[in-house]
């Protein structure tokens, strides 16, 4: 290991702990208690991520990044969920986003958790077409 580096197999790829520490910071900057807006999350997590794959970049091992992106985005899908709160603001919020009456009240109403519900139909289909996460 060298500069967050190894060699496996003949290929350059980001060591175990470099990736440990980045998915740590992306917990840091997508948790539901840091009590920031979101233009300014996304402003600092585009930062980060920004310098991590222009420093990373090079490497050759590109197979966790698509499972990478899903979570990620499933993570800002959470902080809405959380801004929204109250019944009615989610409610609202997702039939603006273009989901059906009876399935964003369906969600709006549930007493999951935020993490389940960042993975339900309702914030998925709503967020991806409107605002692409």
């Amino acid at each position: 290991m060298f500069l967050g580096f190894t060699f496996r197999r003949g290929k350059l790829r980001w060591s175990d702990a470099a990736f440990a520490d980045f998915k740590h910071r992306l917990r840091k900057l997508t948790g539901r208690s840091w009590g920031v807006s979101m233009q300014y999350r996304f402003d600092k997590l585009g930062q980060y991520l920004r310098g991590w794959m222009g420093y990373f970049g090079l490497s050759e091992y590109y197979r966790p990044i698509p499972e990478l992106d899903e979570w990620l985005r499933r993570r800002v899908r959470m902080c809405y969920w959380k801004q929204w709160r109250r019944t009615r603001t989610k409610i609202s919020h997702l039939l603006a986003l273009g989901v059906g009456k009876r399935t964003a009240i369906l969600t709006g109403i549930s007493s999951k958790s935020y993490w389940h519900l960042s993975r339900s139909k309702a914030t998925q289909v709503g967020m991806m077409s409107a605002t692409g996460i």
